[in-house]
């Protein structure tokens, strides 16, 4: 065996130190909502879009999870769904919660923002029916209270990204 000199000790610490190609993290969807806190459990209706019930203080809230995007099987747009037209206090927490973990696992967005969004998805939870969006940083949020047809009220918040999911500067990315 070779003996290490000085200048191969630096040369190597040099070549560790240096930037090499990112690893992109990947996280399936719906584990990532099934293993945060206050899982109930859940049912995947289709290959896109699945139930998960979370525990909302004394109560349960149902979240309807849909992947509306895909980019080589990696997930680009999600939709997050209440079937609910005033989410209270502890629901709130849990749909924010949802968002937000979506928010940084599946679109690597910086959890500094985590303030900003949570601000943003209670106030328009007190407005009436809408259908607006707002971008934080390189991801939008789109929130969108309705009325079907058979009376039912909905919230739904959908979250997209610019770029590609895997690719530089988003290399954070969930998959179906």
């Amino acid at each position: 065996m070779k003996a290490l000199t000085p200048k191969t000790v630096l040369a190597t610490l040099l070549l560790a130190a240096l930037p090499g190609s990112a690893q992109a993290a990947t996280v399936p969807l719906r584990s990532l909502l099934e293993s945060s806190p206050g899982n109930l459990g859940s049912i995947r209706l289709d290959g896109s879009y699945f139930v998960v019930s979370k525990k909302a203080g004394t109560k349960s809230l149902l979240l309807g999870v849909g992947t509306d995007g895909l980019y080589l099987n990696r997930v680009d747009t999600v939709t997050v769904a209440a079937q609910k037209e005033y989410l209270t206090p502890e629901e709130r927490a849990v749909f924010r919660r949802a968002v937000i973990d979506v928010s940084l696992k599946c679109f690597n967005l910086r959890a500094e923002r985590q303030a900003a969004i949570n601000t943003w998805l209670d106030r328009q939870n007190a407005s009436s029916l809408r259908d607006v969006q707002t971008d934080f940083g390189p991801m939008t949020l789109r929130f969108i209270r309705e009325l079907s047809d058979d009376g039912q009220y909905w919230t739904f918040v959908r979250l997209s990204r610019t770029g590609k999911p895997g690719v530089t500067p988003w290399l954070n990315y969930c998959t179906p």
